[in-house]
Order: C-alpha cells, then structure tokens, then sequence
C-alpha cells in the first residue's frame, strides 16, 4: 500500500535536487533524519542514503549516534553554540 502512495515518478525530485534540498536546510541549522523525511515524504532508509553520501562528500558532518544523530553544515558555529559552546555567554565575576 505504501507504493501506491508514492509520488508519479515524474513528479519526485532528483537525487541531486533532493541533496540540494537536504543541504538548504542545513544552511538553516542542524538537520535530522525525522525533519528530512518529513519535508520530503521519503522513508528513513532513503534519507539514511542521501545523508550518508553528502556526508561521505564532506557537504555535511554527522554529529552524534544513531536517533540522536543531526547534520550540519563543515564550519556551522551555531549548533556547537547551542551544544555547550562558550561563544555568545557572558562571563561572570
């Protein structure tokens, strides 16, 4: 049933655009396997792919394990900000 489901073949997006799509939102912070299927209908053994592959490209760094895995960009400061990073805290005295 979940075949039928599936978008016409002409109307799915390429794998090239698919991993554009994946890297637009890693521009906008951290992205997980839930968040890629949910923006584009895949299953999770085929986001797995594509996030393996750009990471194997070096357009992504896996951070984390398994479920808690996320994505982000080479060089994104933001997520190790939010992570416990220094940068951005006030010192105090």
């Amino acid at each position: 049933m979940k075949e039928s489901l599936a978008p016409p073949a002409g109307l799915r997006l390429s794998e090239e655009a698919l991993k554009d799509l994946i890297l637009s939102m890693a521009d906008e912070g951290p992205v997980t396997n839930v968040a890629v299927r949910l923006r584009t209908g895949l299953d999770r053994v085929e986001v797995l792919g594509l996030l393996s592959d750009l990471v194997e490209e070096g357009r992504l760094i896996r951070r984390g394990e398994r479920r808690g895995a996320r994505y982000e960009r080479p060089g994104d400061r933001r997520s190790s900000q939010r992570s416990g990073g220094t940068a951005g805290r006030r010192e105090t005295r």
